[in-house]
């Protein structure tokens, strides 16, 4: 579907960047749970993202 919505470089580019954003902010929710639970580590934290990464 975004392939039929994207029709020039700047739009892929900024399509690119807020799955990007997404990916971040979902990151944390899924990496540590998922060592706490099927690696069994109880340190686990997963670093977030800085103000410059954002």
């Amino acid at each position: 579907m975004l392939s039929t919505l994207i029709t020039s470089d700047p739009e892929e580019q900024k399509v690119v960047e807020h799955l990007s954003h997404v990916y971040r902010l979902c990151e944390p929710y899924l990496v540590e749970p998922h060592q706490l639970t099927v690696i069994g580590r109880s340190d686990a934290r997963v670093p977030l993202p800085t103000a410059a990464e954002a």
